[in-house]
């Protein structure tokens, strides 16, 4: 096997009562008032399962990434690992642990990225053009942390971007009743919460939030300590 996919769920009990595995966290079916587990599964890109493993309901699951990794190595013979995902999976904790295991990584972290750093790319205006998959691009490669921070610009994605958004802002406003938008109407939808600001106990849409993320319409970035020639994921 070349390729495997690699997820985290969470599974919730009709129960409040905790014992080592069932715990109170965040629940990704919003059940936050019943006790939950966490499963992590790993299976072949047909979907047959490799293996699995129960965490504690409580746990973050970024921290299930490196157990996952050293029970798969316990079962199969292992060669080089290069690890593809998102910036949930890639804490900087999670960065430095697979550095020490001489584990390979592409991880999408654009915008938990430090404030200096998001204002320079922003800022940046010697991107060189490329074609990526017949579409056109603007590519800039930068350092973060001695790691390489490989950054692209798309006409196309940031028309995807804009229209998305506009999506989210539109069933956000739906909720919107003098001014104000009610927190119990908008848990369990996590897309539109980042247009939101919280005052004196009141959910109000922040117009300056919607602006800051516009800012970001078809950038892409991703972290690497690969050595070869890297293109930035779709």
């Amino acid at each position: 096997m070349d390729v495997d996919f690699f997820d985290v769920t969470t599974l919730f009990f009709e129960s409040v009562n905790e014992d080592e595995l069932r715990g109170f966290g965040f629940s990704k079916d919003c059940k936050f008032k019943e006790t939950l587990v966490a499963l992590a599964l790993v299976t072949t890109t047909d979907g047959l399962p490799i293996t699995y493993r129960l965490f504690p309901g409580n746990i973050y699951e970024g921290h299930t990434l490196i157990s996952m990794i050293e029970e798969i190595k316990k079962v199969h013979v292992v060669g080089n690992v290069l690890l593809v995902a998102d910036r949930a999976m890639f804490s900087l904790d999670n960065l430095k642990a697979m550095e020490g295991r001489d584990i390979k990584y592409i991880a999408s972290r654009l915008k938990r990225l430090p404030v200096q750093l998001r204002k320079e790319i922003l800022e940046s205006e010697d991107f060189s053009p490329t074609v990526i998959e017949d579409e056109f691009h603007w590519v800039k490669e930068f350092s973060y942390k001695q790691r390489r921070l490989v950054v692209s610009y798309s006409s196309k994605r940031a028309k995807k971007d804009a229209s998305d958004r506009s999506r989210i802002i539109e069933r956000l406003l739906k909720k919107v009743k003098d001014g104000k938008v009610k927190i119990k109407d908008v848990i369990p939808n996590y897309g539109t919460k980042k247009y939101l600001t919280l005052l004196d106990k009141e959910v109000f849409v922040d117009e300056s939030k919607i602006e800051k993320d516009a800012l970001w319409d078809g950038l892409h970035g991703v972290i690497s300590n690969t050595d070869e020639s890297l293109r930035p994921l779709r």
